[in-house]
């Protein structure tokens, strides 16, 4: 397991809105910055949307070159649960992802 993963089951398990900012940054901060491609199977089963949903969102700030976002896009989509059914959640992401957290203003 990577740096990277450890960090990942650390925050999932406390929770995105309970998870120390450091944490956060420094998940971001991997996945901005380093080569590294995160395996979400190396998570429990039920951490890996959580997971899942926050590597999606970050990928979403514009400081990855395509092709970057493309694969690590590639390496979570596999863990994506089934889509939901409707919901009136404020975070359409969330959703989909199949999580209560969300990082919506």
């Amino acid at each position: 397991m990577s740096d990277l993963e450890a960090l990942l089951r650390e925050i999932t398990q406390q929770g995105l809105l309970h998870a120390p900012h450091a944490l956060l940054r420094m998940v971001a901060e991997r996945i901005w910055d380093h080569t590294v491609i995160t395996d979400l199977s190396l998570l429990e089963p039920e951490l890996r949307p959580v997971a899942g949903y926050l590597i999606f969102r970050l990928l979403w700030v514009n400081t990855l070159d395509k092709e970057r976002k493309m694969r690590l896009m590639a390496a979570i989509e596999p863990f994506r649960p089934e889509p939901p059914l409707a919901s009136r959640s404020r975070d359409p992401l969330a959703v989909s992802w199949r999580i209560t957290d969300n990082f919506s203003p």
